[in-house]
């Protein structure tokens, strides 16, 4: 968040400066992760250690910013059904934040609407 309280969405930048396909930062408030770019395979692994992250800090309840990102793929709706699959399993809730009408419609079709909360 800006000083203002607004929501600044992440620019997803690499190591080398360069435009970034796919960023995931844990943010604040406890329990946020902004996702930015192209979610994809290769974004995967970046996004459990994220995940895992939060969940060995004893976050209960995970929010998922979509605000930022671009594309997601099979792997990466994957890789947020297993999320909320495993909060699910300790009593508490993904939800997902500032999903645009493209990624709503990408959830429907893959059958994961009951992800988009709205």
């Amino acid at each position: 968040m800006n000083p203002a309280g607004q929501l600044t969405p992440a620019s997803p930048v690499g190591d080398d400066g360069e435009p970034a396909l796919f960023a995931v930062t844990a943010d604040e408030p406890p329990g946020q992760l902004d996702l930015a770019g192209e979610f994809d395979l290769a974004g995967v692994e970046q996004f459990a250690a994220c995940a895992a992250g939060l969940l060995e800090n004893h976050v209960s309840d995970v929010c998922v910013d979509l605000g930022a990102l671009r594309f997601i793929d099979a792997s990466g709706l994957g890789a947020l059904v297993g999320l909320n699959n495993t909060l699910a399993t300790t009593g508490h809730a993904m939800t997902l934040s500032h999903v645009t009408p493209r990624l709503t419609r990408v959830f429907a079709v893959a059958g994961l609407s009951h992800l988009v909360t709205p």
